[in-house]
């Protein structure tokens, strides 16, 4: 199989990071010598008076398995593709096989970390788990799994570019969450305490939220699959030092910023909250001693879940805005806006449907109503010719289909409104015409506020995979206005 870049650089980088962190590394690649089953097994559990050695395993407070390279998916598996290749059932790894084996020597805690692919493919055999099962009782571990892609699809490697090296996608997101606070990557309770910590669950959240967007970014589609198992409050895999300067503020603006900014003090309460720990709040009675305790107690539960709420609530915005960002275009909106001008003039107070770079399309409306004149706007949009048709008797309770018909073979149904234009573009695709995008816009002009989505920026994030069903509905709500279709 083909060399993956950026294999070796991610391998060295998580090593690195967990030599730092006290875990008893063992790094097995294959800038020396080909990985193999037996190779691997060698250095797990050496041979000690003719029988493995199982010492190096056993009674672990975690084992952490991290692998890199080509993958192959084996449901509800994945096969590891050692260095003799797919072909060699007895140098595959089956990832869920060594995970269970693992369990036998007994530790509390087992991480399986997969950046491969998981696509199918047909093999004979199956995967190796590379240890011998230990005989005896041992517990159920707590198990983390992270892969990189989800069932059936592939993870990405880049290469080295003139300005920067070759890496892989999950693993280098990966490392950025295990390097600094950044968002998602601090638990939100455990910041409640001062503690910038990345745990399995906030792990999870930040893998889950930024490994699309990084592939987007390099014109890829990749989604990982988190399931976190690890248990609070042994669930921890990097803590970051908190300010230590009592008289810091912290940024409230910040999603990594900590509500404390000292380690002597847990919490640090704003002059709003200042009345739930008032000393009227203890001496109401005259006896503050009796029930003050329970008091603190209560009010210390009821300022956490404010101050969680507030800080989910934050989150869960600051994501929607970095999706709304994603889904933004340089050209679509503009281009739809200047072809309604375009539209209002040539059809004034009445909708119509524009094309561009089709071969003279055609219009079927429902009914026995007349087939639409097709005219053409005096100017080219993107150097594509834009055709057009006039509607008239438009449904004004309702919206209507209309059949648009362009190139050879292709149709498409368009839902049309009486006070809206239709803008659409035709894209070749191998030799057939698709629709790329599709908009509706206001016949009385266009004004939309400036942060609201275009609805063809809107549909492109949605079928992307940038937006979720949900900010369809909230993007009018928070804005208030949709004088531009958003759905």
């Amino acid at each position: 199989m083909p060399t993956l870049p950026g294999v070796l650089e991610a391998i060295d980088e998580i090593c690195a990071w967990a030599t730092q962190r006290n875990y008893d590394v063992i790094q097995i690649d294959d800038r020396n010598a080909p990985v193999t089953v037996n190779r691997i097994r060698e250095h797990l559990t050496p041979i000690l008076e003719d029988e493995p050695d199982p010492s190096l395993l056993l009674d672990r407070d975690r084992i952490v398995v991290y692998f890199c390279g080509h993958g192959i998916a084996a449901w509800p598996d994945q096969y590891w593709i050692l260095s003799p290749g797919p072909n060699q059932s007895r140098d595959r790894i089956s990832a869920n096989g060594l995970r269970d084996v693992l369990a036998s020597y007994d530790p509390l805690q087992i991480a399986v970390i997969s950046d491969a692919c998981r696509s199918a493919a047909a093999l004979s055999g199956t995967g190796d788990p590379v240890l011998d099962r230990l005989e005896g009782s041992s517990r159920n571990p707590q198990k983390d799994i992270f892969y990189s892609c989800r069932e059936g699809t592939s993870s990405f490697a880049m290469p080295a570019t003139a300005s920067e090296p070759a890496y892989l996608i999950f693993s280098s997101v990966l490392m950025k969450a295990l390097s600094a606070p950044d968002g998602l990557n601090i638990d939100p309770l455990l910041a409640q305490l001062n503690r910038q910590v990345v745990t399995s669950q906030s792990l999870s959240d930040y893998l889950e939220s930024n490994v699309p967007a990084a592939a987007l970014g390099v014109d890829r589609q990749q989604a990982p699959q988190c399931d976190p198992g690890f248990r609070p409050l042994n669930h921890i895999y990097e803590e970051f030092k908190s300010p230590d300067a009592l008289h810091d503020i912290p940024d409230v603006d910040d999603p990594t910023s900590s509500d404390s900014s000292g380690d002597l003090s847990l919490f640090e309460f704003d002059l709003d909250d200042a009345s739930d720990f008032s000393e009227d709040a203890f001496d109401r009675d005259g006896d503050a001693e009796q029930h003050s305790g329970r008091s603190v107690l209560n009010n210390m539960v009821a300022y956490l879940r404010r101050q969680y709420r507030l800080k989910e609530e934050d989150r869960i915005s600051r994501g929607q805005a970095k999706r709304f960002e994603l889904s933004r275009s340089e050209w679509r909106a503009p281009l739809v806006r200047l072809v309604a001008e375009q539209l209002s003039e040539a059809n004034p107070n009445n909708p119509s449907i524009a094309i561009l770079g089709s071969r003279r399309p055609n219009i079927l409306l429902p009914g026995r109503r007349k087939a639409v004149v097709r005219d053409q706007l005096n100017t080219e949009v993107r150097g594509s010719r834009v055709d057009f048709f006039k509607l008239e008797d438009v449904n004004r309770r309702s919206s209507e289909t209309a059949c648009l018909r362009y190139g050879d073979r292709s149709l498409s149904l368009i839902p049309i409104f009486a006070d809206m234009h239709v803008v659409t573009s035709v894209q070749n695709l191998d030799g057939d015409q698709g629709l790329e995008f599709l908009s509706w816009i206001p016949v009385y002009g266009d004004f939309a506020d400036d942060k609201l989505l275009h609805s063809a920026e809107a549909l492109k994030g949605l079928s992307h995979g940038y937006l979720r069903s949900a900010d369809a509905k909230k993007l009018p709500d928070k804005y208030g206005t949709q004088s531009t279709l958003t759905q």
